[in-house]
C-alpha cells in the first residue's frame, strides 16, 4: 500500500523501526537481484509460512480470501518484516496542509479527524502539550506551526507501516495508534478489513479477483498502473508458491495419535 518499494528481488530500500543492524543487514535490505529468482522466492515464502502461517489462518478465517494471497501481499510488500516502515513525503505534506488549515481535507481526513488524533495522542502528556493543543484550537493563525508531538504524529499518519505496509493515516477515527500496525495479529487483521473494503467499493471477489486486489493494495483502483510493472505477476507466482510450501508442510507434520 506504499509507494516505497521494499520487495527484496525488485531492489526496494525500506526503513526498520528498530536501528541500523550493521553492513550485512543493510546489504540485504537492499535486495540485489539474483538470478535464480524462483529459489529466492520460494526461500522467502518459506520463511513467511514459518513466521506468520498460524496468524496469517486466523486473519482469514471465515473469509473469501486464501492465505496465500496475504502471504504474498506480504512477500511484495515488506519480504516479510514485521518492523518495515517507510515515510511517505508527499503524504506528509498533503496532512499537514489540512492540519495548517490550507487545505480542507485529504480523502476522508478533516482538521476535526486530525485534531482527534492528536488529542489522544496527547493524553498522558505535559500539561504544556495541553495548552498548545488548546491555542490551535483558540488561534486560527497558531495551526501554522505544528508543536513536536503533532509532528511526530503527522510523520506516522505518513508512513506505511508493517508486512503489508498499511498507511499510518488508516487508524484515524480508531482507538489505535500507527505503531499498532507493527503486531502482526492486529495487522493482518486490519488488511483483512481494507481488502474488503476494496472488494466491496469495486464489486471484487476476494476468492478469485486478485489481479484486481493486488493492483487495489499498490494503487487504490483494480485497474491501476503499478509502479512497478512485475508487481502483479510476482505476487500471483508467489501465491502459488506459498500453496506450494504449506502442502509440502502439511505433508511433513507427524501424525497425532489418536
Amino acid at each position: 500500500m506504499s509507494y516505497c518499494g521494499h520487495d527484496e528481488q525488485s531492489g526496494g530500500r525500506y526503513e526498520t523501526v528498530a536501528a541500523a543492524k550493521g553492513d550485512a543487514a543493510k546489504q540485504e535490505l537492499v535486495g540485489e537481484q539474483n538470478p535464480d529468482a524462483a529459489l529466492l522466492d520460494r526461500r522467502l515464502m518459506q520463511r513467511i509460512y514459518g513466521s506468520f502461517h498460524s496468524v496469517i489462518a486466523q486473519a482469514v478465517e471465515r473469509k473469501n480470501l486464501p492465505s496465500s494471497f496475504l502471504a504474498a501481499l506480504t512477500a511484495n510488500e515488506s519480504s516479510g518484516r514485521p518492523d518495515a516502515a517507510c515515510y511517505e513525503p508527499a503524504v506528509y505534506e498533503r496532512l499537514k496542509s489540512v492540519a495548517t488549515g490550507q487545505a480542507t481535507s485529504f480523502g476522508s481526513i478533516d482538521w476535526q479527524s486530525l485534531r482527534a488524533v492528536f488529542q489522544q495522542n496527547l493524553e498522558g502528556w505535559a500539561s504544556g502539550a495541553q495548552m498548545g493543543l488548546s491555542a490551535l484550537e483558540l488561534d486560527d493563525q497558531i495551526r501554522g506551526a505544528l508543536s513536536q508531538i503533532e509532528e511526530r504524529d503527522l510523520r506516522g499518519l505518513a508512513t506505511s507501516w508493517g508486512l503489508t505496509q498499511i498507511m499510518g493515516y488508516h487508524v484515524v477515527g480508531r482507538k489505535v495508534g500507527v505503531h499498532s500496525l507493527l503486531d502482526p495479529v492486529f495487522h493482518y487483521r486490519f488488511a483483512v478489513e481494507l481488502l474488503g473494503d476494496f472488494a466491496g467499493r469495486f464489486e471484487l471477489d476476494l476468492g478469485k479477483d486478485f489481479d484486481s486486489l493486488f493492483r487495489c493494495w499498490n494503487t487504490g483502483h483494480p485497474d491501476g498502473r503499478t509502479y512497478d510493472p512485475d508487481y502483479v505477476p510476482r505476487g500471483l507466482r508467489r501465491m502459488r508458491v506459498y500453496e506450494d510450501v504449506a502442502r509440502a508442510s502439511s505433508s511433513e507434520e507427524p501424525a497425532r495419535p489418536k
